[in-house]
């Protein structure tokens, strides 16, 4: 829900993440607007499926990122 992605992005923020990445075909809208609002550095970045998300962040990090990827239930990224 809205509400709980508001959270969820503050937590994020909190937790000093490098990247923050999105999984899924779900509205993530409320997530990014928080965490971009409290932490404008941190990288956000949208992948329509895992497989996507992961091939492409992986030339994206350093060495000493923090990197959080965040999925829908039906990715199953666990």
């Amino acid at each position: 829900s809205e509400h709980d992605f508001r959270n969820i992005g503050e937590e994020i923020c909190r937790a000093k993440i490098d990247h923050l990445v999105l999984s899924g075909n779900i509205d993530f809208t409320p997530l990014i607007k928080k965490a971009a609002q409290q932490a404008p550095n941190m990288e956000i970045s949208f992948f329509s499926d895992r497989k996507t998300a992961f091939q492409k962040m992986r030339d994206r990090m350093r060495r000493d990122d923090l990197v959080l990827i965040k999925g829908s239930r039906k990715e199953n990224i666990n």
